[in-house]
């Protein structure tokens, strides 16, 4: 679909389609100016903007009466109903400016690009020409190179191969979309002849590899918009289109168009501006010349080296002398190779600095002084493996009087493989009063040294950190606020204290091998646990306790187990102390042999129970019949011993799902078990390479959809459809094998 336009409904006027139209062009950065002014529209945008009284709008539906004709500046079509004779009287629209389609349902190429139409139209002054979306166009015909009072032509999400010569005597065009031609494979010689065009979208075109010569004669541009192409470099002389404003990225190339040294002179862009390949600045002292601090109106920038280039102190000497503006809001250095960062990278200049990221800078020993950033919100330090400490220089103490990281809200530390000690001061200054998140990934060496005080911390996640001791956790200061907790790969851990988490409303454990239980000091048991709703323990081999009076926490929501080998009961007094629990998953707990004493919750409406033999074989003590508010049910299994399922009287007959998954030796299935589902709406099977047959008696007759998947003898039954096994199943409405319909 053409960027910048929709289809519209039928039943709109065309005022309100052109009032849309314009709407939707304004609200895109394209046509915006940052510093405040007003937008700049020109004659095409203008005309959109005072869009189209009626009398001087019309649509195919309309009546073509020579007056009418004779006013008509913007003219709609549908090829829902199209009149070709309709079209051929367009000729007479001498005042024609716009030519724009409705909808996107299309049959008859032809009249677009016959005698029809476009050549008696021809001697128009046609202003806009949209013709996005006809995927079945190649090229373009002659006629469109005389329409030389054009502005707007969009030929975007065509298949057109190539843009002809008499593109350029287009002399008035201001905005070319090109975005999404697939074929495109490369510009005309002359474009620089359109020297009225301020809108090139190129987006999306992979097979374009290289810009037209003399581009920086296009003074008027700027919009330039190639992300998805496959160009190298930048135009030669790039720092002569002073009216840039939007640039999709720049790139430094070797011994191949702009140098540099041209960034400096787009003064005027804005927006967000991706610095790519800086390891190909050939002298690093040019940069001095690329300086960005008088690119005022840029809000985001990213300096990307490519990463593997070894330590290069040219790397700083290029970041020294590319400082941006203290407008700055956004900043990315990925791929440094520099020892240490520059001096400005966290200065407290960059005031309205509100996201930082630092990515696989792998040759930096230490952190930049970012603390004292006041705006800074969101902070992420990715794969910096050669820093050991994060120390005092990172706060900036008694370099000034803010408080360290006084606004941060979101905190990353990631692939950190040295890291081994995170200093925290007795007296910080009050360091991250208002983080909400903090993210600890892959940091194999760090032992402790979390920052203490964190009084808004509301999510914590620590990844893969093997040695940090678990009376770290314990040290936290977190009074009230954490909400989300994550722990993954944590090694040292041996129990987690839920009593100091009061307004946890997420818990997390995953693959911390020497977790051995959930605690809660037994003082707190009464009052404890209440925001509590989510609880997902996984791959915890050595896990076997939870508090020895059970979980008490009315608003759980959804309790999951699994892989956890040495788990042999699940809480006690489930029923009572987890009300509202409506999702209970078992998996991979082979130990675990019953239910709690009392049963299982009576709000359940999903169970999952998977490779749990010991549970599996009591399976008729499950006492399921009581659960009138469970719908869906999932069961997998390997027991050898299973030639039916399910057992008559299993299953709640308020079931509305039921996956069975697994059976090695199931042959068919019971229809004692399944005559009582009157709810049941899906079944599906997988994986039970004996089963050979459905019951005897008919399926449920609500059952609207039937799912086997490995199933092999019963593929085959039913890929004849016919016989026995297809008559039982003929009924139902929807059915499939390995998740083909059938």
């Amino acid at each position: 679909m053409a960027e910048g336009f929709l289809p519209q409904p039928k039943n709109k006027t065309m005022e309100e389609v052109g009032n849309d139209y314009f709407l939707t062009l304004v609200s895109r950065s394209l046509f915006q100016q940052s510093n405040g002014e007003e937008y700049i529209m020109h004659d095409l945008v203008r005309d959109l903007a005072k869009f189209i009284s009626k009398q001087f709008a019309l649509s195919h539906e309309d009546d073509f009466s020579r007056g009418l004709l004779g006013k008509t500046r913007h003219f709609s079509y549908s090829w829902e109903n199209i009149h070709a004779e309709k079209f051929e009287a367009l000729h007479r629209a001498k005042k024609l400016r716009t030519f724009v389609e409705l909808h996107f349902l299309r049959d008859d190429l032809s009249l677009v690009f016959g005698t029809q139409f476009l050549s008696p139209m021809t001697s128009l002054r046609l202003r806009v020409l949209i013709l996005s979306n006809y995927v079945d166009i190649t090229e373009l015909p002659d006629s469109i190179g005389k329409l030389i009072h054009l502005r707007y032509l969009d030929v975007s999400f065509t298949a057109i191969k190539r843009l002809p010569h008499f593109i350029c005597k287009l002399c008035n065009l201001q905005i070319l979309n090109l975005s999404h031609c697939p074929y495109l494979a490369a510009l005309p010689r002359d474009m620089y002849k359109l020297i009225n065009l301020q809108i090139l979208n190129l987006s999306h075109c992979p097979k374009v590899t290289a810009w037209p010569r003399d581009m920086h004669k296009l003074i008027n541009l700027r919009h330039l918009d190639f992300a998805g192409t496959n160009i190298m470099g930048m135009p030669i002389n790039l720092g002569e289109l002073k009216c840039l404003q939007t640039l999709t990225s720049f790139m430094v190339s070797k011994n191949k168009g702009s140098c540099i040294e041209e960034l400096g002179k787009l003064t005027n862009l804005r927006g967000s501006l991706p610095i790519l390949e800086l390891q190909n600045v050939e002298s690093p002292m040019n940069a001095n010349d690329g300086c960005l601090r008088d690119v005022k109106y840029l809000e985001k920038l990213a300096f990307e080296w490519k990463v593997g280039f070894g330590a290069s102190e040219s790397h700083k000497i290029v970041l020294d002398s590319l400082r941006p503006h203290t407008n700055l809001k956004s900043l990315i250095i990925y791929g440094y190779g520099g020892k240490s960062f520059s001096n400005w990278v966290g200065h407290a200049s960059f005031s309205n600095i509100a996201s930082l990221r630092l990515d696989y800078c792998n040759h930096c020993c230490s952190l930049p002084m970012l603390g004292q950033l006041p705006s800074l919100q969101d902070l992420s330090i990715v794969g910096l493996s050669e820093v050991v400490t994060v120390g005092r220089e990172f706060y900036g103490i008694g370099s000034s009087s803010i408080k360290p990281f006084g606004a941060l809200k979101v905190l990353s530390i990631k692939y950190m493989e040295k890291l081994k000690e995170w200093f925290c001061f007795e007296n910080d200054g009050g360091a991250f009063p208002n983080l909400r998140e903090l993210e600890i990934y892959e940091c194999p060496m760090l032992t402790r040294g979390l920052p203490i005080h964190l009084p808004s911390l509301a999510k914590l996640r620590i990844q893969d950190c093997p040695q940090l001791v678990a009376f770290a956790l314990c040290e936290l200061d977190l009074p009230i606020h954490l909400e989300y907790l994550m722990l993954d790969g944590c090694h040292s851990f041996k129990s987690i204290p839920l009593d100091l988490f009061p307004k946890l409303r997420h818990l997390e454990i995953r693959f911390c091998e020497n977790l051995e239980a959930i605690r809660v000091q037994e003082h707190h048991e009464q009052d404890l646990l209440l925001s509590l709703i989510n609880i997902d323990i996984h791959g915890c081999p050595n896990f076997a306790y939870f508090p020895k009076e059970g979980l008490r926490s009315p608003n759980l929501k959804e309790f999951r187990i699994e892989n956890c080998r040495g788990i042999r009961s699940l809480p006690d007094k489930m029923h009572i102390l987890l009300p509202s629990l409506a999702k209970l998953c078992i998996q991979d707990c082979p130990e675990v042999e019953s239910f709690p004493e009392g049963g299982l919750p009576s709000n359940l409406e999903e169970i999952t129970i998977s490779d749990c033999e010991k549970l599996f074989a009591r399976r008729m003590e499950w006492d399921l019949q009581n659960f009138p508010s469970v719908r869906i049910f999932k069961i997998v299994g390997k027991s050898e011993d299973v030639e039916s399922f399910p057992d008559e009287g299993l299953l709640p007959t308020s079931l509305t799902y039921l996956h069975i998954n697994g059976f090695q030796h199931l042959r068919s299935l019971d229809s004692k078990g399944l005559q009582y589902l009157n709810a049941l709406e899906e079944l599906e099977i997988e994986s039970c390479p004996k089963l050979e047959c459905m019951p005897e008696d008919r399926l449920p007759a609500s059952l609207s959809t039937l799912n086997i998947c490995n199933c092999p003898l019963l593929e085959k039954e039913w890929e004849r459809k016919e016989g026995e096994e297809w008559r039982k199943i003929a009924h139902v409405p929807c059915k499939s094998i390995n998740f083909q319909l059938i």
